[in-house]
């Protein structure tokens, strides 16, 4: 009786000790299958935005975006920021710069000589912040410096795929920049009273 007791009792424990074992795969293989949904229709989304038929992704960034979803509109930004179609990067450049509080002018230093160097290191530098202030969607202009509105000379203003930048303060700052296929927002900057222009790019913070 007692043996009989014992091996009983050893049977309990070995399924007590599996069951949550099991559970646990169980878990697994449904979360594996949750990321495996998800992630497929994230893909579908994403061929959508950069698909041929530029109507429809259109639609498809605009009920992203509108969608409130944090995950869904940086999926929606990124992705249409190298959309085929220029119209829907356009799109994309508008919000990227919105939801954004700072980008940053980073200067190709590779061709500059020693001057051009020294010259760029005594004005703003080859690695600029500027922190963007109030955004008018209107007129798709972003102040770099506070005011109630559109603040001219100091603001980024977009236009399509293209970004026009002014500070008049001070040494003073003018750029152009345009967003490629790429998804990349490259151009130039000039510096007001030396008129030097150094090749530059805008990378979202």
């Amino acid at each position: 009786m007692k043996n009989m007791i014992k091996h009983s009792s050893v049977a309990i424990v070995a399924v007590a000790l599996s069951v949550p074992a099991q559970a646990q795969i169980a878990d697994i293989d449904a979360l594996l299958s949750r990321i495996d949904t998800r992630s497929g229709q994230y893909q579908q989304l994403i061929e959508i935005l950069q698909g041929a038929d530029a109507n429809r992704a259109l639609a498809a960034f605009d009920v992203m975006v509108e969608s409130g979803d944090a995950t869904l509109i940086e999926v929606a930004i990124n992705s249409a920021l190298s959309a085929t179609d220029s119209r829907i990067r356009a799109r994309a450049l508008w919000e990227a710069l919105a939801r954004k509080d700072s980008v940053s002018v980073i200067v190709d230093t590779t061709d500059l000589d020693t001057e051009e160097k020294s010259n760029l290191n005594d004005w703003f530098g080859p690695l600029q912040t500027w922190t963007l202030r109030e955004k008018f969607p209107d007129t798709q202009c972003i102040n770099v410096d506070a005011s109630s509105e559109c603040y001219p000379g100091r603001n980024l203003s977009v236009s399509g795929i293209r970004v026009d930048m002014v500070f008049n303060y001070g040494d003073g700052l003018s750029g152009q920049f345009a967003l490629d296929e790429t998804g990349a927002l490259a151009g130039q900057i000039m510096r007001f009273n030396t008129k030097s222009v150094f090749p530059a790019r805008i990378e979202f913070r």
